[in-house]
Order: C-alpha cells, then sequence, then structure tokens
C-alpha cells in the first residue's frame, strides 16, 4: 500500500511489551532471536500501510541487528529516509534495540509498545 497519509509513524519493541518474555522464550521457534522492533506507518483505527523489522540475533558469538522488510513495505521503507540516514551513520556500530528505538524517536516515532496487560 503507497498511502501513508493519516497515519502515524510508529514502533512497537518486544523486549519492552509485557508479553515480551514470552516471544524471546530460549528453545522457541526463534532461538537465535534476542530481541526485536516492528516500526512502520499505523492507521489511529488499526491496521497499518507499511511495517518492517529490525531483529537482534545471535551471530558469531556477537548479537547483531538485522532488517528484514517485505515487498509490500518497499514504499514505506522510502519513505523513511530519515531513519535510513540515521542507520547509515551508525554502520558497523552494532547498535541495541534501545539505541535503535532512540534513533526511531528523534525521528518523529511514537513508542506504541503494550507494556502493561489490558
Amino acid at each position: 500500500m503507497k498511502e501513508h497519509d493519516g497515519d502515524i509513524r510508529g514502533f512497537h519493541h518486544l523486549s519492552k511489551a509485557w508479553y515480551g518474555d514470552v516471544c524471546l522464550k530460549p528453545g522457541g521457534p526463534d532461538d537465535q532471536k534476542v530481541d526485536e522492533v516492528v516500526f512502520g506507518f499505523y492507521s489511529p483505527e488499526g491496521g497499518t500501510s507499511g511495517e518492517m523489522v529490525v531483529t537482534w540475533e545471535q551471530l558469531g558469538g556477537r548479537t547483531v541487528p538485522q532488517l528484514k522488510v517485505y515487498d509490500d513495505a518497499w514504499h514505506a521503507l522510502n519513505q523513511l529516509q530519515d531513519v535510513l540516514q540515521e542507520l547509515a551513520e551508525a554502520e558497523g556500530e552494532n547498535i541495541s534495540p534501545d539505541q535503535f528505538c532512540e534513533i526511531l524517536l528523534r525521528c518523529g516515532f511514537k513508542d506504541l509498545t503494550m507494556k502493561e496487560r489490558k
């Protein structure tokens, strides 16, 4: 979807969510995943017009970030040039999930993480 008008730039930080511990439990299907931040454009009425994820995984004895974007969010990714510029400046620095969230906040994103169960 290429229309993002009226949508909120937001993110969800998995390890900070009330359900994060269950999702990141060792021995699960994503055993190498340490944390993730899903971010993109979210409608105030629900749903998304484009979202992607940065996942932190164990690789070669280090925890490293990886950006994953499916083809239905490539337009959304292109609208995030400010985020891409910040990431380019942090290349090779192996930023943490908290540092990535700080980048998103500086770029005007809203923290949509559900920290308490409703």
